[in-house]
């Protein structure tokens, strides 16, 4: 029997939420079960298109909170219905004692779990989208007037520093230092009362980004040639404000990376990937050798300490020396997550074929040392030695994998999210009418899988009810018309080298 697809009926305009609940089931039917909606909400969509956004946080109670970006912060309960919604710029990464921060134009409000404001503060410029906090729970924006405010938990602000250009980026350090990245390229070290305590200016002739402060050494990228960074460089700025090192990485794909004895990891897009030593020294080197462009994504390291890094169309197995253990060639992949939600926005999919961009393969790492990879239009489990387990075939461009709370692998492809056994078998799969960029929010021990997708309209959420063996039977026979499923192929001889 094969497995089938529900299609849910489309709600127009927004982001649209959906939930489907777990029932008792008979034995899983060959090939599929049954899966049912249980609610559907529509909310406002986030204007900047995030492929990340919106973020739900899961409740105790089976309610969520849902961060829509630049469309606020709301709550649903446990039934689908909206309990209440605050206008303002949110994420999850807002969270706060009690309750979320929220950004609207000039104003800093500080949400209750309960919808309440309970405090509203106005600075006096234009608040950037970006909110970071420091580890007494101080609260760190910027505005587009040039200046950086710290304020309290209790809505009071503590200080405003005004730097020389418009803030680019910034990141908090230890001792509450905060390092901000100026338009004009020069980093400012602002302390914890407010005062500017060194400004150094980075090589590059335009701004990059505060990649990451550690033990007081703040990384940073720059680039001579923005945003076609023919010169792009990274740099190592000490406690003090002096550069201890600068490396010209030429054309720079992105610093993926920043390890704990202090290297860094640092993709090219012309093929190579390299690491850093501490001093800035190239460590060691992938080489391009003719592989063409590199689209490097973040490397996953298992706990035999083997890296396991994503690069255009392949994933290489790495030791901590840089010896490349593997290599399985992807070739002919689509766009996976690292490359292609953004490029959605300004593209048409109709017009993409499923060999004319490659991508990169997001690695998963299994309880048992599997690796799972996502690269095109499959799904693979390979072996920590590289060998092929199996592999799936999928209609659309699949997504990184997820290990559920039940067990199960969960892989999205574009409007279709697939629930897999670890070997590999179907047990079902899911595609919402005229829904796109489905992913999975969360899984619950009950069986509860949450989902939300994005149309530029709308997103939503959802639960998988397993049904029982008469249902999965009456509805496989509409396989047909409502949509391909996954065909799997055994294990097959490896590839890796």
């Amino acid at each position: 029997m094969e497995a089938r697809v529900v299609r849910v009926a489309v709600i127009a305009g927004g982001w649209l939420l959906l939930a489907l609940s777990p029932v008792a089931s008979a034995p899983p039917v060959t090939g599929g079960q049954t899966v049912s909606v249980k609610w559907a909400i529509e909310l406002p969509a986030d204007r900047r298109h995030d492929p990340e956004l919106p973020e739900a946080l899961i409740r105790s109670d089976g309610g969520m909170f849902v961060c829509l970006g630049d469309e606020g912060l709301c709550a649903i309960s446990p039934q689908g219905k909206l309990e209440w919604r605050v206008k303002g710029r949110s994420k999850a990464s807002y969270l706060r004692t009690g309750g979320f921060y929220a950004l609207r134009g000039k104003h800093l409000l500080a949400v209750a779990v309960t919808g309440q404001v309970e405090w509203d503060l106005e600075v006096g410029g234009r608040l950037l989208g970006r909110l970071t906090q420091g580890a007494d729970d101080t609260v760190y924006v910027a505005t587009a007037d040039k200046c950086v405010y710290a304020v309290s938990p209790a809505g009071a602000v503590i200080w405003r520093a005004t730097i020389g250009a418009a803030v680019s980026d910034w990141d908090v350090g230890a001792g509450g230092l905060i390092y901000v990245l100026g338009a004009d390229n020069k980093l400012y070290a602002i302390t914890a009362q407010g005062q500017v305590k060194w400004i150094t200016r980075l090589r590059g002739k335009y701004p990059g980004s505060v990649v990451e402060v550690r033990e007081g050494t703040v990384y940073a990228v720059s680039g001579w040639d923005f945003p076609a960074t023919r010169h792009a460089y990274v740099e190592a700025v000490s406690p003090d404000g002096g550069v201890r090192w600068t490396r010209d990485m030429g054309c720079l794909d992105r610093v993926v990376a920043v390890r704990s004895d202090g290297s860094v990891l640092v993709g090219c897009s012309e093929g190579s990937f390299y690491c850093l030593s501490p001093d800035g020294e190239i460590k060691w080197k992938i080489p391009a050798e003719g592989r063409g462009e590199g689209w490097w994504g973040q490397p996953v390291t298992a706990a035999d300490g083997t890296m396991y890094l994503p690069g255009r169309n392949r994933l290489y197995a790495v030791t901590s020396a840089g010896e490349v253990k593997w290599e399985r060639d992807f070739g002919g992949a689509s766009p996976s997550a690292f490359t292609s939600a953004w490029r959605e926005t300004f593209r048409n999919r109709s017009e993409r074929s499923k060999r004319d961009v490659p991508g990169t393969p997001t690695p998963l790492i299994g309880p048992d040392g599997t690796v799972y990879v996502c690269a095109g239009h499959r799904v693979c489990a390979l072996t920590p030695s590289g060998e092929l387990k199996w592999k799936i075939e999928t209609a659309e461009e699949t997504e990184t994998p997820l290990i559920g709370a039940d067990g199960m692998l969960y892989v999205c492809a574009y409007n279709t999210v697939y629930a897999l056994t670890i070997d590999g078998r179907e047990k079902w799969h899911l595609c919402p009418q005229e829904r796109e960029w489905v992913r999975v929010l969360h899984t619950a021990a009950d069986g509860t899988v949450y989902l939300r997708s994005w149309t530029g309209r709308g997103v939503w959420i959802g639960s998988i009810d397993a049904g029982d063996m008469a249902q999965a039977g009456e509805k496989a026979e509409e396989q047909g018309r409502r949509g391909p499923g996954a065909t799997t192929t055994p294990e097959a001889p490896g590839q890796g080298r």
